[in-house]
């Protein structure tokens, strides 16, 4: 795989300038367009069966990759996290909440486990009367607990024990503390305890496992894909956990030879707007080429339209003529990159990113369809 330069031009249809928050408003969703992209290549190249005795799924994260975040740790593990292991429960903590493409309870009690353990430890650090949670003590027992028959029962036993343990601890306060205003706050930390315990500890029931569509489905999944700029996804195989795309996201990556990384190159503010990205065409190509088509075809509809009318405006038709022509070229720069011009359905068939890939060349229309924006020449780095 390599880059290619990409170069696009943007115009108003009133000739007005781009203010800079238009610009990089524009940036930024490419690059997001693209990074979608990329995991969907990503998953599509690793070639794994998913079928319903297969031990593969695909998990989703809460929360989208932030731009403020070096994420050394999937660096150095080369977007690998190891599930078998405490360490590697807490690096996937920090990341999100998992989601599960097919039902998964492994991704259901993490996510109930992590949701458990940020909201105790908010609640202890914020009332300071009780000691605070051990964040590594929890994951070694939460890791022990997930190798148990029956995890969902020792998970719950978890929670339970750490219920005993602050309740002990409350108790021991109470009976020691005369002044009335601080046993209030005591028996108020108590309370927001309770909230916690009570709820988790239900949640964790084998026999509430019954609201898995927060937790898992087609739908789920695609609303979280849609909805974050940069969503982490992983390819969970056995104990392992790959991070789609990590070489787009780790600092340690962001070097010009990395073909992963997507480079800004030049912005030239006049009227055409200038653009210029690097980046692997033979990725976006599939998503980008109907996206393309889809603005050739509102501009070819627009035109007959006018063509059509008793009295047709002739700069109009003029104006749509060169955007149905400039639509042309844009489709004619970038089909040599991809093996299946105008359709991504060829390029991801089966059920898990049939619908996100439709998704990601809907996000590249939303970026080329707007004001007449063009792809005016491509050229290899």
């Amino acid at each position: 795989m390599s880059k290619q330069i990409i170069k696009l031009s943007a115009k108003r249809n009133d000739g007005t300038l781009y203010s800079y928050k238009e610009i990089t408003n524009f940036t930024n969703n490419f690059n997001s367009a693209f990074f979608k992209a990329l995991v969907l290549n990503a998953i599509n190249n690793l070639g794994i069966e998913f079928v319903e005795s297969s031990d593969s799924n695909i998990w989703i994260l809460d929360e989208s990759f932030q731009t403020s975040q070096q994420y050394k740790k999937l660096y150095k593990d080369k977007g690998i996290i190891d599930l078998s292991k405490a360490n590697g429960l807490k690096s996937l903590y920090h990341l999100g909440n998992p989601l599960s493409f097919d039902f998964d309870s492994k991704s259901y009690l993490l996510n109930i486990c992590f949701k458990f353990f940020s909201k105790l430890q908010y609640t202890v650090n914020k009332n300071v009367l009780v000691s605070s949670i051990n964040k590594n003590d929890f994951f070694d027992r939460l890791n022990n607990c997930l190798f148990h028959d029956n995890s969902t029962q020792h998970v719950r036993d978890l929670f339970i024990e750490c219920q005993q343990s602050y309740y002990g601890e409350i108790d021991s306060l109470l009976e020691k503390e005369n002044d009335p205003k601080v046993k209030q706050r005591i028996l108020s930390t108590k309370s927001s305890l309770d909230g916690i315990f009570n709820s988790y500890i239900n949640m964790v029931k084998s026999e509430s496992i019954q609201n898995q569509d927060a937790y898992a489905g087609e739908e789920t999944f695609y609303k979280n894909f849609r909805s974050h700029s940069q969503p982490i996804v992983g390819i969970k195989k056995a104990n392992e956990l790959f991070i789609c795309g990590w070489q787009a996201i780790s600092r340690e990556m962001f070097v010009e030879d990395n073909d992963y990384f997507f480079e800004t190159r030049l912005i030239k503010q006049q009227s055409p707007l200038s653009i210029e990205l690097a980046l692997p065409l033979t990725i976006i190509a599939p998503f980008l080429i109907p996206a393309v088509h889809k603005t050739w075809e509102r501009a070819s509809q627009q035109l007959l339209k006018e063509q059509q009318k008793s009295n047709p405006n002739p700069d109009k038709i003029d104006h749509l003529e060169n955007k149905v022509n400039a639509s042309e070229n844009s489709e004619s720069q970038i089909s040599p990159y991809s093996n299946t011009i105008g359709t991504t359905s060829n390029n991801y068939q089966n059920k898990y990113v049939g619908k996100l890939a439709d998704s990601v060349t809907d996000d590249f229309g939303t970026v080329v369809g707007g004001d007449d924006i063009n792809i005016t020449s491509v050229d290899d780095k």
